[in-house]
Protein backbone atom coordinates (compact mmCIF):
# COMPACT_ATOMS: atom_id res chain seq x y z
CA UNK A 1 0.00 0.00 0.00
CA UNK A 2 1.17 3.75 -0.53
CA UNK A 3 0.15 6.30 2.14
CA UNK A 4 1.12 9.94 2.56
CA UNK A 5 1.91 10.22 6.11
CA UNK A 6 2.23 13.70 8.34
CA UNK A 7 0.97 13.84 11.94
CA UNK A 8 0.69 16.61 14.73
CA UNK A 9 -0.69 19.31 13.43
CA UNK A 10 -2.07 21.07 16.17
CA UNK A 11 -4.64 23.09 14.49
CA UNK A 12 -5.46 26.13 16.56
CA UNK A 13 -1.94 26.94 17.74
CA UNK A 14 -0.97 29.64 19.32
CA UNK A 15 -4.16 30.79 20.69
CA UNK A 16 -6.06 30.18 16.65
CA UNK A 17 -3.88 32.83 15.09
CA UNK A 18 -4.71 33.40 11.61
CA UNK A 19 -1.31 33.18 10.38
CA UNK A 20 -1.02 29.30 11.74
CA UNK A 21 -4.26 29.31 10.22
CA UNK A 22 -2.67 30.05 7.10
CA UNK A 23 0.13 27.64 7.24
CA UNK A 24 -1.96 24.53 7.93
CA UNK A 25 -4.24 25.50 5.22
CA UNK A 26 -0.85 25.65 2.73
CA UNK A 27 0.61 22.56 4.15
CA UNK A 28 -2.99 21.17 3.19
CA UNK A 29 -2.87 22.21 -0.33
CA UNK A 30 0.82 21.07 -0.49
CA UNK A 31 -0.24 17.57 0.30
CA UNK A 32 -3.19 17.21 -1.97
CA UNK A 33 -0.37 18.28 -4.80
CA UNK A 34 2.21 15.73 -3.28
CA UNK A 35 -0.53 13.24 -3.52
CA UNK A 36 -1.67 13.89 -7.38
CA UNK A 37 1.71 13.70 -8.12
CA UNK A 38 2.13 10.80 -6.67
CA UNK A 39 -0.85 8.52 -7.29
CA UNK A 40 -1.43 8.28 -3.32
CA UNK A 41 -5.16 7.96 -2.49
CA UNK A 42 -4.58 7.34 1.31
CA UNK A 43 -3.48 10.28 3.76
CA UNK A 44 -2.31 8.98 6.96
CA UNK A 45 -2.71 11.80 10.14
CA UNK A 46 -0.41 10.00 13.03
CA UNK A 47 -2.20 12.39 15.83
CA UNK A 48 -2.81 15.67 17.25
CA UNK A 49 -5.24 17.28 14.78
CA UNK A 50 -6.02 19.89 17.21
CA UNK A 51 -4.28 21.51 19.34
CA UNK A 52 -6.70 22.60 22.24
CA UNK A 53 -7.94 19.72 24.06
CA UNK A 54 -10.80 21.24 26.01
CA UNK A 55 -12.49 23.60 23.46
CA UNK A 56 -12.75 24.26 19.88
CA UNK A 57 -12.22 27.57 18.56
CA UNK A 58 -14.68 28.63 15.52
CA UNK A 59 -12.22 29.55 13.38
CA UNK A 60 -10.25 26.61 13.70
CA UNK A 61 -13.36 24.44 13.51
CA UNK A 62 -14.04 26.21 10.04
CA UNK A 63 -10.32 25.70 8.87
CA UNK A 64 -10.57 22.19 9.56
CA UNK A 65 -13.22 21.93 7.49
CA UNK A 66 -11.60 23.71 4.73
CA UNK A 67 -8.63 21.43 4.92
CA UNK A 68 -10.87 18.34 4.59
CA UNK A 69 -12.53 19.59 1.54
CA UNK A 70 -9.09 20.65 0.01
CA UNK A 71 -8.24 16.44 0.99
CA UNK A 72 -11.58 15.92 -0.75
CA UNK A 73 -10.49 13.02 -3.45
CA UNK A 74 -8.44 11.42 -0.91
CA UNK A 75 -9.05 8.92 1.36
CA UNK A 76 -7.67 10.17 5.08
CA UNK A 77 -7.36 7.79 8.39
CA UNK A 78 -7.00 10.26 11.40
CA UNK A 79 -5.91 8.36 14.78
CA UNK A 80 -6.94 10.04 17.90
CA UNK A 81 -3.75 11.87 19.68
CA UNK A 82 -3.85 13.14 23.04
CA UNK A 83 -4.48 16.17 22.23
CA UNK A 84 -7.87 15.33 20.21
CA UNK A 85 -9.50 14.01 23.66
CA UNK A 86 -11.31 15.54 26.33
CA UNK A 87 -9.66 13.61 29.33
CA UNK A 88 -6.66 12.21 29.71
CA UNK A 89 -7.25 8.60 30.41
CA UNK A 90 -10.04 7.61 27.50
CA UNK A 91 -10.63 8.67 23.89
CA UNK A 92 -13.98 9.72 24.68
CA UNK A 93 -15.00 11.77 24.38
CA UNK A 94 -12.82 12.93 20.90
CA UNK A 95 -12.88 16.52 19.01
CA UNK A 96 -12.43 14.39 15.84
CA UNK A 97 -16.20 13.31 16.37
CA UNK A 98 -17.11 16.51 13.94
CA UNK A 99 -15.50 14.54 10.57
CA UNK A 100 -17.22 11.57 10.76
CA UNK A 101 -19.89 13.54 8.67
CA UNK A 102 -17.64 12.67 5.67
CA UNK A 103 -17.28 9.79 3.75
CA UNK A 104 -13.94 9.62 3.15
CA UNK A 105 -12.54 10.41 6.31
CA UNK A 106 -12.10 7.37 9.37
CA UNK A 107 -11.40 8.79 12.68
CA UNK A 108 -9.38 5.49 14.19
CA UNK A 109 -10.43 5.20 17.85
CA UNK A 110 -9.60 1.65 18.39
CA UNK A 111 -6.81 -0.76 17.04
CA UNK A 112 -7.54 -1.76 13.49
CA UNK A 113 -5.03 -4.24 12.23
CA UNK A 114 -5.20 -4.77 8.05
CA UNK A 115 -3.13 -7.58 6.79
CA UNK A 116 0.38 -6.56 7.66
CA UNK A 117 -0.60 -3.37 8.78
CA UNK A 118 -2.04 -2.12 12.22
CA UNK A 119 -2.91 1.33 13.12
CA UNK A 120 -3.21 2.65 16.93
CA UNK A 121 -4.67 5.12 18.92
CA UNK A 122 -3.44 7.41 21.87
CA UNK A 123 -3.90 4.79 24.99
CA UNK A 124 -5.02 2.26 22.27
CA UNK A 125 -3.88 -1.96 22.60
CA UNK A 126 -0.93 -2.67 20.81
CA UNK A 127 -1.44 -6.03 18.64
CA UNK A 128 0.89 -9.08 19.19
CA UNK A 129 2.54 -8.36 16.16
CA UNK A 130 2.25 -6.65 12.21
CA UNK A 131 4.75 -6.23 10.27
CA UNK A 132 3.88 -2.39 10.20
CA UNK A 133 2.38 -0.29 12.78
CA UNK A 134 1.19 3.30 12.86
CA UNK A 135 0.46 4.92 15.85
CA UNK A 136 0.49 7.76 18.42
CA UNK A 137 2.89 6.78 21.26
CA UNK A 138 5.35 7.84 24.14
CA UNK A 139 8.38 5.80 23.94
CA UNK A 140 10.74 6.38 26.52
CA UNK A 141 14.26 6.87 24.98
CA UNK A 142 13.52 9.24 22.77
CA UNK A 143 13.32 13.20 22.27
CA UNK A 144 10.08 15.19 22.41
CA UNK A 145 11.79 18.41 21.45
CA UNK A 146 15.22 19.62 21.95
CA UNK A 147 15.28 19.78 25.89
CA UNK A 148 12.97 17.39 26.68
CA UNK A 149 13.79 13.07 26.28
CA UNK A 150 10.73 10.91 27.28
CA UNK A 151 11.85 8.55 30.51
CA UNK A 152 8.34 7.43 31.72
CA UNK A 153 6.68 6.10 28.55
CA UNK A 154 6.33 2.59 26.47
CA UNK A 155 9.69 1.02 26.80
CA UNK A 156 10.95 0.32 23.17
CA UNK A 157 10.93 -3.41 23.53
CA UNK A 158 7.41 -3.13 23.50
CA UNK A 159 7.46 -3.12 19.69
CA UNK A 160 10.84 -5.34 19.13
CA UNK A 161 8.38 -7.79 16.96
CA UNK A 162 7.61 -5.23 14.40
CA UNK A 163 9.65 -4.39 11.40
CA UNK A 164 8.61 -0.89 11.66
CA UNK A 165 7.06 1.62 14.27
CA UNK A 166 6.17 4.82 12.81
CA UNK A 167 4.99 7.37 15.30
CA UNK A 168 3.16 10.64 16.27
CA UNK A 169 3.48 12.46 19.46
CA UNK A 170 7.21 13.59 19.47
CA UNK A 171 7.54 16.99 17.39
CA UNK A 172 11.34 16.48 17.30
CA UNK A 173 12.19 13.53 13.77
CA UNK A 174 14.07 10.86 15.25
CA UNK A 175 14.64 6.74 14.72
CA UNK A 176 16.02 4.74 16.89
CA UNK A 177 15.92 0.88 15.49
CA UNK A 178 12.79 0.16 13.94
CA UNK A 179 11.25 3.10 15.40
CA UNK A 180 10.89 6.32 13.75
CA UNK A 181 9.17 9.58 15.26
CA UNK A 182 7.75 11.66 12.26
CA UNK A 183 8.23 14.70 14.25
CA UNK A 184 5.45 17.71 13.65
CA UNK A 185 5.28 19.42 9.55
CA UNK A 186 6.32 22.43 10.84
CA UNK A 187 8.41 24.57 14.04
CA UNK A 188 5.50 24.87 16.68
CA UNK A 189 7.42 27.06 19.69
CA UNK A 190 11.13 27.91 20.35
CA UNK A 191 11.77 23.91 21.60
CA UNK A 192 11.87 23.28 17.63
CA UNK A 193 14.12 25.48 16.89
CA UNK A 194 16.64 23.99 13.74
CA UNK A 195 16.21 20.88 11.65
CA UNK A 196 13.91 20.36 8.97
CA UNK A 197 10.09 19.42 9.07
CA UNK A 198 7.77 18.47 6.97
CA UNK A 199 5.73 15.00 5.88
CA UNK A 200 6.32 11.67 4.23
CA UNK A 201 5.16 8.89 1.65
CA UNK A 202 5.77 5.63 2.73
CA UNK A 203 5.04 2.31 0.18
CA UNK A 204 6.06 -0.94 1.59
CA UNK A 205 8.35 0.17 4.10
CA UNK A 206 10.08 2.83 2.15
CA UNK A 207 9.71 5.96 3.74
CA UNK A 208 10.39 9.69 1.87
CA UNK A 209 10.92 12.92 3.60
CA UNK A 210 9.53 15.99 1.73
CA UNK A 211 10.50 19.51 3.47
CA UNK A 212 7.73 21.76 4.23
CA UNK A 213 9.08 25.63 3.96
CA UNK A 214 5.66 27.73 4.13
CA UNK A 215 5.91 28.16 7.64
CA UNK A 216 7.57 30.72 10.07
CA UNK A 217 10.45 29.98 11.60
CA UNK A 218 11.65 30.00 15.05
CA UNK A 219 15.08 31.57 15.32
CA UNK A 220 17.36 32.07 18.80
CA UNK A 221 19.89 34.53 18.50
CA UNK A 222 22.55 35.97 20.79
CA UNK A 223 24.03 39.50 20.77
CA UNK A 224 27.33 38.73 19.43
CA UNK A 225 26.20 36.79 16.34
CA UNK A 226 25.92 37.78 12.95
CA UNK A 227 22.33 38.86 12.75
CA UNK A 228 20.78 39.35 9.06
CA UNK A 229 17.65 39.98 7.53
CA UNK A 230 17.32 36.52 5.54
CA UNK A 231 17.44 35.31 9.60
CA UNK A 232 15.19 37.75 10.89
CA UNK A 233 12.46 38.24 7.94
CA UNK A 234 9.07 36.96 8.68
CA UNK A 235 10.40 34.51 11.67
CA UNK A 236 9.79 34.81 15.20
CA UNK A 237 12.95 35.66 17.06
CA UNK A 238 14.54 35.51 20.54
CA UNK A 239 17.05 38.08 20.93
CA UNK A 240 18.99 37.34 23.70
CA UNK A 241 21.44 39.48 25.56
CA UNK A 242 24.70 38.01 26.57
CA UNK A 243 25.51 41.15 28.40
CA UNK A 244 24.62 44.61 28.86
CA UNK A 245 25.73 46.86 26.45
CA UNK A 246 23.91 50.14 28.03
CA UNK A 247 20.84 51.56 27.45
CA UNK A 248 21.43 53.58 24.23
CA UNK A 249 23.35 50.47 22.34
CA UNK A 250 20.90 48.03 23.69
CA UNK A 251 17.89 49.99 21.77
CA UNK A 252 20.23 50.12 18.65
CA UNK A 253 20.86 46.32 18.78
CA UNK A 254 17.16 45.71 19.45
CA UNK A 255 16.09 48.31 16.48
CA UNK A 256 17.98 46.72 14.31
CA UNK A 257 16.53 42.90 14.39
CA UNK A 258 13.12 45.24 14.68
CA UNK A 259 14.29 46.52 11.08
CA UNK A 260 14.72 43.19 9.72
CA UNK A 261 10.72 42.44 10.01
CA UNK A 262 10.46 40.02 12.32
CA UNK A 263 6.84 38.25 12.22
CA UNK A 264 7.39 38.55 16.33
CA UNK A 265 10.66 39.39 18.24
CA UNK A 266 10.89 38.70 21.99
CA UNK A 267 13.95 40.32 23.90
CA UNK A 268 15.28 38.35 26.81
CA UNK A 269 17.64 39.87 29.58
CA UNK A 270 17.55 36.76 31.96
CA UNK A 271 20.98 35.99 31.11
CA UNK A 272 21.84 39.60 32.80
CA UNK A 273 21.36 40.21 36.45
CA UNK A 274 20.66 43.29 37.67
CA UNK A 275 22.19 45.27 40.09
CA UNK A 276 20.75 43.73 43.04
CA UNK A 277 22.27 40.69 41.79
CA UNK A 278 18.40 39.37 40.49
CA UNK A 279 17.72 38.06 36.74
CA UNK A 280 15.69 40.30 34.74
CA UNK A 281 13.95 39.56 31.61
CA UNK A 282 11.72 41.16 28.85
CA UNK A 283 9.49 40.37 26.07
CA UNK A 284 8.01 42.01 23.61
CA UNK A 285 5.87 40.88 21.06
CA UNK A 286 5.68 42.74 17.65
CA UNK A 287 2.42 40.70 15.54
CA UNK A 288 1.06 37.35 16.31
CA UNK A 289 -2.54 38.34 16.68
CA UNK A 290 -5.17 40.06 14.90
CA UNK A 291 -6.15 43.56 14.08
CA UNK A 292 -8.75 43.62 16.05
CA UNK A 293 -7.66 42.13 18.92
CA UNK A 294 -4.56 44.55 19.41
CA UNK A 295 -7.90 47.23 19.62
CA UNK A 296 -9.76 44.80 22.49
CA UNK A 297 -6.30 44.58 24.15
CA UNK A 298 -6.21 48.05 24.35
CA UNK A 299 -9.23 48.65 26.05
CA UNK A 300 -8.41 46.54 28.37
CA UNK A 301 -5.25 47.42 29.60
CA UNK A 302 -5.72 51.96 29.14
CA UNK A 303 -7.26 54.03 32.02
CA UNK A 304 -10.79 54.71 31.31
CA UNK A 305 -13.91 57.48 32.78
CA UNK A 306 -15.39 55.40 35.51
CA UNK A 307 -18.77 56.20 33.78
CA UNK A 308 -18.15 53.99 30.88
CA UNK A 309 -17.95 50.76 31.22
CA UNK A 310 -15.54 48.17 29.41
CA UNK A 311 -17.80 45.63 28.71
CA UNK A 312 -19.97 47.94 26.80
CA UNK A 313 -16.85 49.41 25.15
CA UNK A 314 -15.51 45.82 23.67
CA UNK A 315 -19.56 45.33 22.44
CA UNK A 316 -19.42 48.33 20.66
CA UNK A 317 -15.77 47.97 18.79
CA UNK A 318 -16.46 44.49 17.80
CA UNK A 319 -19.97 45.13 16.17
CA UNK A 320 -17.87 48.21 14.69
CA UNK A 321 -15.54 45.81 13.30
CA UNK A 322 -18.03 43.30 12.13
CA UNK A 323 -20.05 45.85 10.00
CA UNK A 324 -16.55 47.15 8.35
CA UNK A 325 -15.72 43.55 7.34
CA UNK A 326 -19.14 42.96 6.03
CA UNK A 327 -19.26 46.57 4.38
Amino acid sequence: MKFLLVSDLHIGLHNDSDIWHKVVIDLAKEIRDCCIKNDIEYIVVLGDWFHNRKSINVKTQNISHQIVKILNDFHIGIIIGNHDIYFKNTVQPTSLEMFKKYNHIDIIDKTIVNGNISFVQWLGDIPEKTKYCFGHFEISGFHMNDNYVCKKGIEATKFSDFKHIYSGHFHTPSRQGNITYLGAPYQQTFHDVGGKRGYYTWEDGDLQFIEFHKYPKFHKVNTNDKITKKLVEGNIIKLIFEKDYGTTENEKIVNKVKNFNPLNLKVDFSNIANDSGEITSRDEVLSLINHDEIIIEYINKSDKPVNIKKNVLIDITNNMIKKIREA
